[in-house]
């Protein structure tokens, strides 16, 4: 174990509860976890120029959302007493990555939430237009169902675009009829 290994161990303890050091993440490139058991994480990386720490926020893609509120990075003496650096990281840096993470994890529920939503829409689109539900990658939120005369792409609850194709002129003018009436009402 590097003397860096154990300061962050004692910077840990003294964190106290839930906070403990990672011995299962890797230590590459001097860099260390404190983990809080929750799926948050203070990444530590040492400066290989100076004695110095710089102590960032993890948001991983399995508790919360990618496109989180980024939260301030802080830096601190690797010389410090681990009390001193504890005390500091939970003045300096925590308060805002907490606030940070938990509106990540927020975000990330709310995803969740409207994608659940999206693909219940394309599963009723399947069924009534006795179509099939299309392959969704996970890059796109949108779901496709695709019918014998063309497709639905659910964007969100409040719109989908549909794709018709193959109609004779009487089923034409009898959808834009309905579209037309729902549009005056």
């Amino acid at each position: 174990m590097s003397d860096y290994s154990a300061l962050i161990q004692q910077v840990a303890l003294h964190l106290g509860k839930p906070w403990k050091f990672n011995h299962r993440a890797e230590t590459v490139y001097n860099r260390y976890e404190i983990i809080d058991g929750g799926g948050g994480a203070l990444v530590l990386v040492k400066d290989y120029r100076k004695a110095r720490f710089s102590v960032h926020g993890r948001f991983p893609r399995a508790t919360t959302s990618a496109f989180h509120r980024q939260c301030k990075s802080i830096s601190f003496a690797a010389n410090r007493a681990p009390k001193a650096i504890a005390a500091d990281i939970s003045r300096r840096f925590l308060p805002g990555y907490v606030a940070a993470f938990a509106e990540a994890r927020q975000m990330l529920l709310q995803e969740q939430a409207e994608d659940e939503e999206r693909t219940q829409i394309a599963r009723l689109l399947a069924q009534v237009s006795k179509g099939r539900e299309g392959y969704h990658s996970s890059n796109s939120a949108n779901r496709t169902v695709y019918f014998s005369d063309g497709a639905a792409e659910v964007m969100s609850a409040q719109r989908v675009d549909l794709k018709l194709s193959s109609l004779s002129a009487a089923e034409a003018i009898r959808i834009l009829a309905g579209l037309h009436q729902k549009t005056q009402s």
